[in-house]
């Protein structure tokens, strides 16, 4: 059998911290490490490495994992089957280098105390679990307004906080209750990423995270490089699958570009699944200047509208209408014009009255065309609730006509 060489330098302890040269390290009640010392400390280690080659399914399938809040801590769903069956189920034999997840759990009895006594610095109860509760756990009151603080030190019974302050005025105080929980998540991250590139730094550029790939064999197929997913098992869907945000406090700095491709093939795709339906495939409700801008540097067209292979409409690069097609009904007796037209053609063999469309859903410009062929020997009259400037009373010989709307009234020319 082949040997196998494995480096690891991989180190979980359940309770205590992770000591490197002998030394430990102490916090504050505020996660701050308090300790001086010299060379590494436990937080400041030269590296933590981890490799091994990895097969069939949970923690054989992944090299390192890291869970948060988990009731389960120790069952990684990296190919997480149950049954001889789900293999044929579940299509892919899947290989992961790093996992990741935090669950937000509901809370445990000792962190819903509901007898308290509340001063302006301490919490006394029967039911403070000195052996749970932790210098630096957050506090909230469970009524509104909330007020919050956290623990500075607990004894049997007791828990010394760092005062209140009112979460909607933001004024120091002493709340009027006797409800408080303890570790009041809101919200869970997975992973957190950042750079920091300080003003005298060496170095110019930066990046939060690269997702590189290298693919000598598949020449069409599944290789992403973000992939988020709603999995099965959630109830509900989420807000936003990705989000490039601006700073809206501090120096309030901009990303130039919240979204960049370069040189691909398709820069965008909008599709469907078998399952769910998009709404909208391209939303702008921003006040930005320019709401969609083309650079006149397209090929061939800026905007193109395909029925299957043949171009329908296009608009040039250079913003020139180079295709277009109206949306065309014909009449042929009275009837009711819509906006669901642009163009109605009359081909009538007898008297008719066309009333105009209704204006509420239309806004100043709205413009319709018209065209009639015959013979001349029917009249076409076209009324509405609005003035109609121009001749109304027509003949059905041979004319094109514009009917716009401006000003809530009606011009016909």
């Amino acid at each position: 059998m082949k040997s196998k060489r494995w480096f690891l330098l991989f180190l979980f302890l359940a309770e205590a911290p992770l000591v490197a040269h002998g030394q430990d390290i102490k916090f504050n009640y505020l996660g701050k490490p308090i300790t001086t010392f010299d060379g590494y400390s436990p937080i400041y280690l030269k590296g933590v490495y981890a490799a091994k080659d990895t097969f069939g399914m949970r923690q054989n399938a992944v090299v390192a994992s890291f869970k948060a809040n988990s009731g389960n801590p120790f069952s990684f769903p990296i190919l997480g089957l149950n049954s001889l069956y789900d293999l044929t189920r579940y299509m892919d034999r899947d290989s992961v280098a790093l996992y990741a997840d935090n669950t937000a759990p509901n809370f445990k009895s000792w962190e819903i105390i509901s007898d308290a006594k509340i001063t302006a610095t301490s919490i006394v109860s029967d039911y403070i679990d000195n052996q749970k509760v932790q210098p630096g756990m957050i506090i909230e009151t469970q009524s509104n307004p909330k007020w919050t603080t956290y623990v500075v030190s607990v004894t049997k019974g007791k828990i010394i906080t760092s005062g209140w302050v009112n979460m909607k005025t933001k004024h120091m105080g002493t709340p009027n209750t006797n409800v408080i929980i303890l570790n009041p998540l809101t919200k869970i991250w997975a992973a957190n990423f950042n750079i920091t590139i300080p003003s005298d730094s060496r170095a110019i550029k930066g990046v939060v995270q690269e997702n590189g790939v290298v693919n000598n064999k598949i020449k069409s197929g599944i290789v992403n490089g973000v992939d988020t997913v709603i999995l099965p098992y959630s109830k509900f869907g989420g807000a936003s699958a990705y989000v490039a945000r601006s700073a809206n406090t501090g120096f309030n700095q901009q990303w130039n570009a919240g979204y960049l491709s370069l040189g691909n093939k398709y820069n965008f795709v909008s599709r469907n699944t078998s399952v769910n339906n998009s709404l909208v495939s391209y939303l702008d409700a921003s006040n930005s200047d320019i709401g969609l801008q083309f650079s006149g540097n397209n090929k061939k067209q800026s905007i193109e509208w395909l029925n299957g292979e043949k171009v329908t409409a296009a608009i040039s690069p250079t913003g020139q209408l180079q295709k277009i097609n109206y949306k065309t009904s014909t009449i042929t007796k009275s009837a009711k014009l819509t906006d669901d037209n642009a163009r109605y053609i009359f081909l009538t063999h007898e008297n008719i009255i066309v009333t105009l469309p209704d204006t509420d859903d239309l806004i100043d410009g709205y413009t319709l065309k018209l065209s009639s062929f015959g013979d001349g020997d029917y009249k076409i009259k076209f009324e509405s609730k609005l003035a109609i400037k121009g001749n109304v009373d027509l003949k059905n010989d041979n004319w094109s006509k514009e009917l716009i709307y401006f000003d809530k009234q009606w011009f016909l020319s």
